[in-house]
């Protein structure tokens, strides 16, 4: 469930990462650390779920 979760929001936020790269080029960087962050945080869940089981 976890995994399906998480490939929902790569999906979401590729498709957001596009239309904002094309209006704000200069925002590249903070995009691709909280790209990173959210990685990171859906990771640490991704545990949580395999724990539960």
């Amino acid at each position: 469930m976890g995994v399906i979760i998480f490939n929902y929001v790569v999906v979401l936020y590729n498709i957001f990462y596009t239309k904002v790269k094309k209006i704000y080029p200069v925002q590249e960087k903070i995009l691709n650390s909280f790209y990173a962050s959210l990685s990171i945080f859906m990771i640490m869940n991704l545990d949580k779920f395999a724990n539960n089981r």
